[in-house]
Parts: C-alpha cells; sequence; structure tokens
C-alpha cells in the first residue's frame, strides 16, 4: 500500500516540476560592448604645397513617405499588430495594438514610426509588449507613413507593418 502512495506522490511533484519550468519569462543576455582602440595615421603636408580651403555642404534629407517591403517572421514567433487611424473627427491621431500570436511571449519590444506629412518624424517603444497594449501617436491630416518594427528576444528585429496612411481617405 506505501507503494502506491509513494508513487502518486512522486508522480504529482513530477508533473509540478514539469510544469515550474514552462512559466519562466525568457531571459535576454545583456549585449555585449566591444570597444576599440582610436588609431591615428600621421598626414603630413608637402611643405611647397597650399592647403586650399573646404566647405562641408550639408544636404538636408526628408524622411521619405514611400512604404518598403516588410519582413516575414518565423511561424513560431508570428505576431500581429493593428494600426488604425481616426479619421471620424479633427484629432488624427494613429493606434498600433499589439494583438499578440505564437512569438507574442518572445516578443521584447514593439517600435512604431510615424513619418508624418509635414517631414516630422515621431517615434514610440514598448518594451514586453502584452496583448492589447497601445501606441498612440499624433499624426496629421495629410498622408502619414507607419512603420512597426518588433525585437524578439534572440535581438532579431523584423519590420512587421509598412503603410501610408491617410487622415481621410473617402
Amino acid at each position: 500500500m506505501n507503494y502506491r502512495i509513494f508513487l502518486i506522490i512522486a508522480g504529482i511533484l513530477c508533473a509540478l516540476l514539469l510544469s515550474a519550468g514552462c512559466t519562466q519569462t525568457p531571459v535576454t543576455p545583456p549585449a555585449s560592448v566591444a570597444t576599440t582602440a582610436p588609431t591615428t595615421v600621421p598626414t603630413t603636408l608637402p611643405t611647397s604645397a597650399t592647403p586650399v580651403p573646404t566647405t562641408a555642404v550639408a544636404t538636408p534629407t526628408t524622411p521619405s513617405l514611400e512604404p518598403q517591403p516588410v519582413d516575414t517572421l518565423p511561424s513560431y514567433q508570428a505576431v500581429t499588430v493593428d494600426v488604425v487611424r481616426n479619421v471620424v473627427s479633427i484629432n488624427p491621431v494613429i493606434t498600433a495594438t499589439f494583438r499578440g500570436g505564437f512569438g507574442s511571449t518572445a516578443t521584447a519590444a514593439m517600435d512604431v514610426t510615424v513619418t508624418k506629412s509635414d517631414g516630422t518624424v515621431e517615434q514610440k517603444q514598448l518594451r514586453n509588449p502584452r496583448v492589447n497594449d497601445q501606441i498612440v501617436i499624433q499624426g496629421t491630416t495629410g498622408t502619414d507613413r507607419v512603420v512597426v518594427k518588433v525585437t524578439m528576444n534572440d535581438g532579431k528585429t523584423y519590420t512587421i507593418y509598412d503603410q501610408k496612411m491617410d487622415f481621410r481617405s473617402y
């Protein structure tokens, strides 16, 4: 009789031990920082040459409003993000909602970048997103470009959404 009780207790302990390992969240190791010593290269000018002044011309860069191709996540890391734009009122907000998926527990961060039609860029990040977590960014009354990237626990970043959104499309 003691033999049966011992087997039942051992079975329960094994089940508890196996289930305890499944509840831990993955831990990402800290990124190591590599440092390099600066090297200097001696340069000399010929004594007979006269130096010519050079001027650096800064060309202003305008952020692109054209969408780029998106990445395909591995099926075991697939996540879904809903991106909507408020077109009912005069408040042109853009809302990105994390909807989860197979890779929801492996998602370390969700980044939303909005390139506005006036040339400004706004970016927000959500660390360790959970289902229905949202990022809200103020848009413009023109056409804005929305890019959503997710970073997984393995350090890889995927662009999963890249679209132009009109304030009023009707």
